[in-house]
């Protein structure tokens, strides 16, 4: 007959059993909660959605070769995008604020090449306008040109260096 004493034991010691809910603790401290926030995530997104956008227009600069284009991208604290074609004017470009202009609406799909913030995101852009020459390089800022996109969680930047390599900052 077997006694209790030669019996194999089975399961976890006190000691293991704290040492596993002290990690199970730690991590539940540090590790869940950035499961439930954006951690910065919309941020990172509208650098990626304005480094696409700025990189469409240089693109566009640099294609035609016919200087009938306006190639200046506005900077606005809820909206990037790419202003109208104004023949009439000097650099081309339509210069009247996207909202009052008729001829000019970023919400159609057609139109521009843009960045808009959604109602429910707690981001801001800012920084100087940028115009691009027929080889990409940036205009009418002071290079490296910046784009700041502020959120609740981070600020991360976009950067056109003087011969228009377009990067994240």
């Amino acid at each position: 007959m077997i006694t209790s004493s030669q019996r194999p034991l089975k399961g976890f010691t006190t000691i293991e059993m704290v040492v596993t809910i002290i990690i199970l603790a730690i991590v539940a401290v540090t590790i869940v909660p950035k499961w439930f926030t954006s951690s910065g995530y919309e941020e990172m997104t509208y650098q990626d959605e304005i480094i696409t956008t700025l990189r469409a227009v240089q693109m566009r600069a640099m294609q035609q070769s016919v200087d009938e284009h306006c190639h200046l991208v506005k900077v606005q604290a809820k909206i990037i995008g790419l202003l109208a074609t104004d023949l009439s004017t000097i650099n081309k470009c339509h210069t009247s604020n996207w909202q009052d202009d008729a001829r000019y609406d970023l919400t159609k799909e057609d139109g521009p090449t843009s960045v808009q913030i959604e109602a429910n995101h707690d981001v801001a852009f800012s920084g100087s306008d940028i115009q691009f020459d027929k080889m990409g390089r940036p205009q009418g800022c002071i290079a490296p040109c910046e784009i700041l996109i502020q959120g609740s969680e981070k600020t991360v930047k976009v950067l056109v260096n003087k011969e228009g390599f377009i990067y994240e900052g």
